[in-house]
């Protein structure tokens, strides 16, 4: 009787090793696979490969560069499979590896292989994420696990080794929940120590909020003064506190074979258990450098006040996730040998004690996800510094307004905007510098806001020339651009995946600068999932939508909900300038869009 087969694997020679590293993960997780092809295709190919792909659910095709060059001869190997695999209606699944691109022409009787659904495989650091993604989401077939029915046979015709066996589980069990203990403890300790950063943060907000209203209640400069000096006094005391206090190791957790054995009879994840003295100190870092930034700002500038009002306020959303996040672990450990935090628990009163242990793990999840996403818009949500900016730039703009219409006070007035441009460009340099601390879509924002400047200031020079007059200030937009494009170069050099975009941005400001393009326009910087688009392409900038001129984002939006299928207009960067190219908006879902311009 001939062996049956779930799965076919076809492969180029070239792709030989990862099609067999594929087959073997997929024979060890249970699958019947049918992979050592080579003796059958110099053999009866057509009659026994193809009766092996028709009785198979899965066809994989492992796709290395080039893999399809030859499919357009009718006797290549790989396309008499990929012919089959089609004409019997199996469930087919490329699987792209790195280098390998569909070709814009496909081979003849080929052209559908393109719309099944793809698996990407092209880096061997996630190659054990791909074959995971391949059984619970492309595959039709089920595992097949021929030993648990030899377990059972076992079990039945040797009931009392199996009751000896039991036994000695019993006494098992119980070391293993001596060992659960233990780790028990080091999270209950690790947890412990961070609830200490809570309990001086609440000291470090109490004063801090007594010290914002006496600023925004305009309160007596002397009482101000001593509330300041409550603020620096508190951060000091609480960072002095949590560095004597701190306790926990900042290294992984050294947990043996036989220790990981015993906490996974239990279910316990090895790995969350292993590294959470390492998430604790991360927490622990992240907040002693919130201090120190705390002390080294000059918090009567009312403009930091925000700043360090959303940070603080953000950290109590950040305590509740990392106290969602133990229990998410703890609950996972027998109910015996948790003693160590149920004694310690009614102590934590800075974490939020309407969480219970014993939920289910996505009910962690929920309240941790959650808390970060409110987190996350207390920063995102500030936005003081840039207001701070616009003051300062329509401050400008009506002070340049009122000195062009005294035209007795020329010369003076002349100087008086060249001094207000000289002012805003030092302000923008101080506040508008790339600071470690600074996070991705943050530095985005100072460069977008380096940009309104420069197409404030092109049109400044342009106004001034136009009345017949020369501005002589040292900002000039080529300093301007200077200035962006070095934020421009060090944005890619820390960012890697934005080099597809950069020189399309670097251009646009240049094209600025020189007063020969409008301050206009929405930026295409990637696509989900590393898919093509049919007309749009990463660096494009989006200028029309349906004929109506696009300033940003929103409009595009906008626009795009009163017409889904209009024409759009894009400039495209070729050999270092722009050309213009009509085409269709399609598949917007998988298109990444980017503010360039301030709004």
């Amino acid at each position: 009787m001939k062996k049956k087969y779930d799965i076919f694997i076809s492969y180029r020679r070239t792709s030989y090793d990862t099609a067999n590293l594929i087959a073997t993960r997929l024979k060890a997780a249970g699958y019947s696979v049918f992979f050592d092809v080579e003796t059958l295709r110099s053999g009866k190919f057509n009659e026994q490969l193809f009766e092996v792909i028709q009785q198979c659910k899965d066809f994989l095709l492992v796709l290395p560069s080039g893999a399809l060059d030859r499919c357009v001869n009718e006797d290549d190997w790989v396309r008499q499979e990929v012919m089959c695999a089609i004409s019997s209606k199996k469930n087919i699944i490329p699987i792209l590896l790195n280098g390998f691109i569909w070709p814009d022409t496909m081979p003849l009787g080929m052209e559908e292989l393109k719309d099944y659904q793809a698996l990407t495989a092209s880096s061997i650091e996630y190659f054990d994420l791909s074959i995971e993604r391949l059984r619970k989401q492309y595959l039709h077939s089920k595992s097949r696990r021929p030993f648990l029915k030899a377990i059972k046979i076992l079990c039945i015709t040797a009931l009392s080794i199996a009751i000896l066996i039991l036994s000695l589980w019993v006494a098992f069990m119980s070391v293993a929940r001596g060992v659960c203990e233990q780790y028990a403890s080091s999270i209950v300790k690790g947890a412990s120590a961070v609830h200490a950063i809570a309990e001086q943060n609440q000291m470090v907000m109490k004063e801090w909020a007594e010290y914002t209203n006496a600023v925004k209640y305009n309160a007596p400069e002397k009482k101000v003064k001593n509330l300041r000096s409550n603020v620096i006094d508190a951060v000091q005391l609480a960072n002095t506190n949590i560095q004597t206090s701190w306790i926990v190791d900042d290294q992984s957790l050294d947990i043996s074979a036989f220790h990981s054995f015993l906490l996974s009879l239990f279910g316990i994840n090895v790995q969350e258990v292993q590294d959470f003295p390492v998430y604790c100190s991360l927490f622990y870092e992240d907040y002693c450098n919130l201090l120190r930034q705390i002390v080294s700002l000059d918090i009567s500038n009312e403009y930091s006040v925000d700043w360090i009002s959303a940070w603080l306020s953000s950290e109590e959303h950040q305590f509740v996730a990392f106290y969602a996040d133990v229990l998410a672990v703890l609950s996972l450990f027998p109910s015996k040998s948790l003693d160590a935090f149920l004694q310690v628990r009614p102590e934590w009163i800075y974490f939020p004690y309407s969480i219970k242990i014993g939920e289910p793990r996505q009910y962690y999840d929920d309240i941790s996800a959650n808390a970060m996403r409110l987190a996350e818009e207390k920063i995102r949500g500030y936005e003081s510094t840039l207001n701070i900016a616009d003051a300062q730039l329509d401050e400008m703009e009506e002070q340049l307004d009122e000195i062009a219409s005294k035209k007795s006070e020329f010369e003076a007035a002349v100087k008086q905007i060249e001094d207000v441009l000289d002012q805003t460009y030092s302000d923008m340099i101080n506040h508008f510098s790339f600071e470690e601390t600074d996070d991705q879509w943050t530095k985005w924002g100072e460069i977008q806001r380096w940009g309104k400047f420069l197409s404030y200031l092109v049109e400044s020079y342009a106004n001034a020339k136009k009345d017949g007059y020369v501005l002589s200030s040292s900002v000039t937009p080529e300093r301007v651009l200077e200035k962006i494009n070095q934020m421009l170069t060090a944005f890619q050099n820390q960012y890697a995946d934005s080099k597809d975009y950069i020189p399309s941005v670097q251009a646009f400001f240049r094209d600025v600068s020189k007063g020969e393009r409008e301050y206009a326009g929405v930026l295409v910087f990637a696509f989900s999932e590393n898919k093509q688009h049919p007309f749009l392409k990463v660096g494009d900038i989006i200028t029309t939508y349906n004929g109506v001129k696009l300033v940003s984002l929103e409009t595009l939006k906008s626009e795009y909900q009163n017409t889904s299928d209009g024409l759009v207009i894009v400039d495209r960067l070729t050999k270092g300038h722009f050309e213009s190219v009509t085409g269709k908006m399609e598949e917007p879902e998988i298109v990444g869009f980017l503010d360039i311009v301030e709004n």
